[in-house]
């Protein structure tokens, strides 16, 4: 029988104190965010700002696995060419 990999559940990205969310230091570490990003972001009290400090953080990211997707496809591309 196959063992199935257990999927461990993510830590909360921000805990709750007083009336607003802050940032879960740990896990902004692990997401790749430097201690000066995550020192902004935790200096912020707004809310709606730390929303709109983590999604540019996140489409940066994404921009970055777009670049990555390019170079894989074009090394596939070449192994193809190779093959034939």
């Amino acid at each position: 029988m196959k063992q199935i990999a257990s999927i461990s559940t993510p830590t909360f990205l921000f805990r709750r104190e007083s009336h607003f969310m802050k940032p879960d230091y740990e896990s902004l570490i692990n997401a790749g965010l430097s201690k000066e990003e995550i020192a902004k972001i935790s200096g912020c009290e707004d809310q709606e700002m730390q929303i709109r400090m983590l999604r540019k953080y996140r489409y940066k990211l994404l921009d970055e696995v777009h670049e990555k997707q390019q170079s894989l496809d074009a090394i596939d591309y070449m192994i193809c060419k190779i093959k034939k």
